[in-house]
């Protein structure tokens, strides 16, 4: 099964819950072997899945035999996707979208540091613990609010490449053009430059404030299967 781990000891901190959709990096490792996935991507998110990040786990499988999608599922702040809501979000995409047998899905019991660039390189390294050979590092990774560079993230694991054990993957930030009708990025679609009034971003904080102010995602922001599963109430309230 997909989603299925093993026993793991938990913190206060952490909702007893998650141990349904926890893996160790030895359950992984097998299940790697066991699927003869010589390289996996890691992806990393504490959001669930939006149409730019279905546009990166298609990236990363054109690229590797397998994808382990890896969300945070410990402490979280007001505002954010509950545990539920993301393992029920995923559990729709990867059922329904996605070559199940190249996907594997587990929550990572950590939290959010918001440590931008440094932060990105432990998120780089817990996955290659995990047994990834590849891991996605994607724009303003681990940032909040305008603090970091765009591609500071990226730039600061360009520097450590060959010294992490772990290919860092880094592609450009995807986006939804009304012209090309899809999402894309700077690298296939001119009209960032020509007509960047048809350029929406499509982010998870995008994402969460549309449902926060009780509003629905358009279905370039998230798929309407997906949206439909996150519950009634799908942000945290309370800490």
């Amino acid at each position: 099964d997909m989603f299925v781990g093993g026993p793991v000891t938990m913190t206060k901190r952490v909702n007893l819950d998650v141990a349904r959709d926890y893996m160790s990096p030895q359950e992984t490792k097998l299940i790697f072997r066991k699927r003869n996935w010589r390289s996996v991507a890691g992806f990393h998110t504490r959001s669930a899945p939006h149409r730019a990040h279905e546009w990166l786990h298609r990236f990363a499988l054109e690229m590797c035999d397998g994808l382990l999608i890896h969300p945070m599922l410990g402490r979280k702040k007001i505002g954010d996707y509950s545990h539920s809501a993301i393992t029920r979000g995923y559990r729709v995409l990867i059922g329904d979208f996605y070559p199940k047998e190249r996907v594997l899905f587990s929550g990572l019991t950590t939290y959010p540091r918001y440590g931008g660039p440094r932060e990105a390189v432990f998120h780089g390294l817990v996955r290659r613990n995990f047994g990834c050979t590849h891991f996605i590092v994607g724009r303003d990774h681990a940032g909040t609010g305008q603090y970091y560079d765009l591609y500071a993230s990226q730039q600061l694991c360009d520097q450590f490449r060959g010294e992490l054990g772990i290919e860092i993957l880094t592609p450009r930030e995807p986006y939804y053009c009304k012209l090309c009708d899809g999402i894309v990025t700077e690298r296939t679609c001119q009209h960032h430059v020509s007509h960047p009034e048809a350029v929406i971003k499509v982010s998870g904080t995008a994402n969460r404030d549309l449902i926060s102010r009780g509003e629905r995602p358009p279905a370039y922001f998230m798929r309407p299967e997906v949206a439909n599963s996150l519950g009634e109430n799908p942000l945290v309230v309370t800490t």
